[in-house]
C-alpha cells in the first residue's frame, strides 16, 4: 500500500504500506469464502491476469472447497497460498501501465468483483491501495481449521482490534489519523499475547504476522513523540497527561522485564523525562 500519512512517526501504528495490511479490512460482502469458492470466475478486460495467476487463484479456490468440504483442516495452507497470490498481483499491478483514469474500474475489480470468487481476500485502489487476504474473514472460519488455525484466530480481534483501518492501540478521530490509547490499551499484554502464540505457533504465514504486529509495536514505542517542524516533539495521547506518563512509566517497567525489549524501555522512560523536563509535549488528537 502507498498511502502516505499526515504524521509520520505513527506511521507504525497505522494498518498501513504492506505489512500487517490485514488490519485495513473492508466490511464482509454477502458471499462468505465457500460461496466465492464456487463462483463464476470473471477477470474483466481491464487487467490482463497471465494464466499463472489464475492457475494460482484457481488452486487456492479448490483449497477452500476441499476446507468448506471438510476433507481439509488447514487454513495456513490456505493462507500461504492467499500471501502468494497478493505478491503475484502486486507484481501485475506494479507493471500494468494502468492510468489513473482508471483507477476506479480497477478498484471496483479490487474491492468487489474479484474478492466475489477469489475468497477471502480485500481490496482498494482508492485512499487506500491493496489486493491481500481478508484475514477477518478468515477467522470467522476459524472452526473448519486445525488447531493451530484456531489458536491463531482465537487472538485476532485483540491483536487487530476491530476498527479496519487501525490497529487496537489507536483511536482513529479521522480518516488519516487519531490518538493513542495510552491509559485503556494493555501495551504489556499485547506483547505478552504475541509472544505466547510464537512460542505455540510453527506456520510461517502466522509468525510473520506476529513478528510484523511486535515490529511495530517497538518501532512505536520505542520513540512514541512526533516530530515536528519549528516545535517541541509531542506525544498524542487520548489520555490526560498525568495519566499518560503514568502509562507510559508502567509499561517501561512491564517491557523492562521481557528479553528483547530493553531498548524500547529506555526510549519510553527518556519520553518521560523529555516531557517532565519540558522538551516534548503532550497533547490530544493534535496532529490533524
Amino acid at each position: 500500500m502507498n498511502r502516505s500519512l499526515a504524521f509520520a512517526a505513527l506511521i507504525l501504528a497505522y494498518a498501513v504500506a504492506g505489512a500487517a495490511a490485514e488490519s485495513r479490512r473492508q466490511p464482509a460482502g454477502p458471499a462468505g469464502p465457500c460461496a466465492a469458492a464456487t463462483a463464476k470466475v470473471e477477470y474483466g478486460r481491464l487487467l490482463q491476469v497471465p494464466d499463472a495467476l489464475k492457475a494460482e487463484v484457481e488452486a487456492y479456490r479448490a483449497g477452500w472447497r476441499e476446507v468448506c468440504a471438510k476433507k481439509a483442516r488447514s487454513l495456513h495452507a490456505l493462507l500461504l497460498r492467499a500471501d502468494a497470490i497478493t505478491r503475484s498481483f502486486a507484481a501485475l499491478l506494479d507493471k500494468s501501465g494502468i492510468k489513473e483514469t482508471k483507477f476506479e474500474e480497477l478498484h471496483e475489480l479490487l474491492g468487489s468483483a474479484y474478492p466475489r470468487f477469489i475468497p477471502a481476500f480485500q481490496g482498494s485502489m482508492i485512499e487506500y491501495e491493496y489486493f491481500e487476504p481478508d484475514l477477518a474473514v478468515f477467522a470467522r472460519q476459524a472452526a473448519l481449521g486445525d488447531a493451530e488455525d484456531k489458536t491463531f484466530f482465537a487472538s485476532h480481534r485483540a491483536l487487530y482490534g476491530t476498527d479496519p483501518h487501525a490497529f487496537p492501540w489507536l483511536k482513529r478521530t479521522w480518516d488519516q489519523g487519531g490518538c493513542v490509547r495510552f491509559g485503556s490499551f494493555d501495551w504489556v499484554a499485547a506483547v505478552a499475547r504475541i509472544e505466547g502464540l510464537e512460542a505455540k505457533l510453527k506456520g510461517e504465514a502466522y509468525r510473520k504476522r506476529l513478528a510484523e504486529l511486535k515490529d511495530r509495536i517497538r518501532g512505536y514505542l520505542t520513540d512514541p513523540a512526533v516530530k515536528r517542524d519549528g516545535k517541541k516533539p509531542v506525544v498524542d495521547s487520548c489520555a490526560p497527561r498525568p495519566r499518560t506518563i503514568a502509562e507510559l512509566e508502567k509499561t517501561a517497567k512491564g517491557l523492562q522485564a521481557r528479553k528483547g525489549w530493553e531498548k524500547t524501555a529506555a526510549g519510553l522512560r527518556k519520553t518521560v523525562d523529555d516531557i517532565r523536563a519540558g522538551r516534548t509535549d503532550i497533547c490530544n488528537d493534535c496532529l490533524r
